[in-house]
C-alpha cells in the first residue's frame, strides 16, 4: 500500500468541436453517451480507490476534452465520488479545464461549491481570425466574460492557455493578446509553442501547402518576447511553457515534472505509481465494457529501469526553470552527472545554454529554445 501523496487526473474526453490541431482522445457525443461514460467513471473511482487506501490525495485534475462541455451535476457528481472513496486532503488543489463557450455562472457557481479552487481556461488567441483557424468556437470576450464571472463568485486561481507560433500569426496577434491578458490579471499562463500532430486537420493543411507554418525567426522572436515581457509583469517563469505570479504554480503539473506519482481515471488517462507507469485503453466502447465487467485493463504497462529513471529524472526536471538538481540526482542513481558528462556539460556552458549554480543544472532563455536538443546530449 501507498503512504505518500498522489494526484489524480481525470479525463472527460467531450467537446463541441474539435480543434484543428487537437491529437488528444475527445470528441462530440450525445447526452446517452456521456451518461454512460460518466457511470462509468463513477465505477472505476469506486474500483481503483481499493488500491490507494492509505494514500493522501493533495491535487485533482480534471482534464480533457472539455469537462466544462457536459451539463451542470455532472462535476459535482464525480466530486463527490471522489471524496467519497479517496482520502482527499482538506488543502488540496482541485483544477478543471474550462471553455469559454460551454462555462456560465450556474457551473461555475457549482464547481466553487464543489471545492473546485483552480481554473484553466482555454483560450489560444485572442484574434478572431486565427481563432476560426483553430476551430476554436469561442472569441475572445467570451473568454473575458468568463474569467470576470469566476472572479465575481470567488474562484480567483485562474490559469489562461495561449498557443503561439500558429500559420498566418505575426508578432502584432502576440502582443494583442498579451496585452488584453495583462488587463485581467491572470494568476498562471501556459504559453505552448504550436506542435503539429499526425492526423490532424493543421498537419495535412501544411503537408499538403494549404497552410504555411510561421518561419523558425519568428518563432523564437516570438518566444523571446513572451519571455521578456511576461517576466516584467511579474510572472515567474517555472516551466518551459508555464508562467504564474508568486505563488500560483499548478502543484498538480509539478507533480508530472518531480516525478511524483499521480493515478489517471477515465479513458486514455496515464497514471505513474512508484516505478511503474501504465494507461486506460483509449477505446471508449473497451473502457465502458471493462468497467462495467469490474475490471482495470491497463495497457502500456511499463516497469521503470534504473536508466529509464535516470532519463526521465533528467528530461523531466529541464522542463523546469530550476533544473536538474545534482545532489538528489547523485543520491538516486550513485551517479555524478557533471563528471559523467563532463566534455557535453562544458560546451554547453561555453554556448550559454546552460548555467550549474549551487547544485543544480538549469537552462537559459537561449536554452529552452533547444531544450529537445540538449535533453538528447545529456540522457
Amino acid at each position: 500500500m501507498l503512504k505518500n501523496n498522489l494526484g489524480l487526473y481525470i479525463h472527460i474526453p467531450f467537446c463541441k468541436e474539435k480543434c484543428s490541431y487537437c491529437a488528444f482522445i475527445s470528441f462530440r457525443s450525445g447526452e446517452d453517451t456521456i451518461n454512460n461514460y460518466f457511470n462509468a467513471l463513477l465505477k472505476e473511482i469506486k474500483l481503483t480507490s481499493e488500491n490507494y487506501k492509505q494514500s493522501v490525495v493533495d491535487t485533482i485534475y480534471i482534464g480533457g476534452g472539455t469537462p466544462s462541455y457536459v451539463k451542470s451535476g455532472y462535476i459535482v457528481t464525480l466530486l463527490n465520488e471522489i471524496k467519497t472513496h479517496f482520502n482527499v486532503l482538506e488543502s488540496a488543489e482541485i483544477t478543471i479545464e474550462c471553455n469559454p463557450e460551454s462555462t456560465n455562472k450556474e457551473k461555475l457557481q457549482e464547481y466553487k461549491n464543489a471545492g473546485i479552487n483552480r481554473l484553466s481556461v482555454g483560450l489560444q488567441t485572442t484574434n478572431e481570425k486565427l481563432l476560426k483557424l483553430l476551430n476554436r468556437p469561442h472569441n475572445y470576450k467570451d473568454f473575458e466574460n468568463v474569467v470576470l464571472l469566476a472572479k465575481e463568485v470567488g474562484l480567483n486561481n485562474i490559469s489562461g492557455d495561449l498557443i503561439i507560433s500558429l500559420p498566418t500569426e505575426k508578432m502584432s496577434h502576440l502582443k494583442t493578446d498579451i496585452k488584453r491578458l495583462k488587463k485581467l490579471n491572470l494568476k498562471h499562463l501556459s504559453v505552448y509553442d504550436l506542435i503539429l500532430e499526425e492526423d490532424t486537420p493543421f498537419y495535412k493543411k501544411i503537408q499538403s501547402g494549404e497552410l504555411k507554418q510561421v518561419s523558425e525567426k519568428l518563432s523564437l522572436k516570438m518566444q523571446d518576447y513572451v519571455v521578456k515581457t511576461l517576466k516584467k509583469l511579474g510572472y515567474s517563469r517555472y516551466e518551459v511553457s508555464a508562467y504564474c505570479l508568486k505563488g500560483y504554480e499548478s502543484k498538480h503539473n509539478l507533480k508530472y515534472w518531480n516525478l511524483d506519482d499521480y493515478l489517471g481515471l477515465g479513458i486514455a488517462a496515464h497514471s505513474k505509481i512508484g516505478d511503474i507507469r501504465f494507461a486506460n485503453t483509449s477505446n471508449l466502447k473497451n473502457y465502458i465494457r471493462n468497467i462495467d465487467n469490474n475490471e482495470l485493463n491497463y495497457e502500456n504497462i511499463v516497469n521503470l529501469t534504473l536508466e529509464d529513471k535516470k532519463e526521465e529524472f533528467i528530461m523531466l526536471s529541464l522542463r523546469k526553470s530550476e533544473g536538474i538538481n545534482l545532489e538528489n540526482y547523485k543520491n538516486l542513481f550513485l551517479d555524478d552527472l557533471l563528471i559523467k558528462k563532463q566534455e557535453i556539460i562544458t560546451k554547453l556552458l561555453n554556448e550559454k545554454l546552460i548555467k550549474v549554480e549551487n547544485n543544480f543544472l538549469f537552462l537559459t532563455n537561449e536554452g529552452f529554445n533547444v531544450l529537445n536538443l540538449i535533453i538528447e546530449k545529456l540522457v
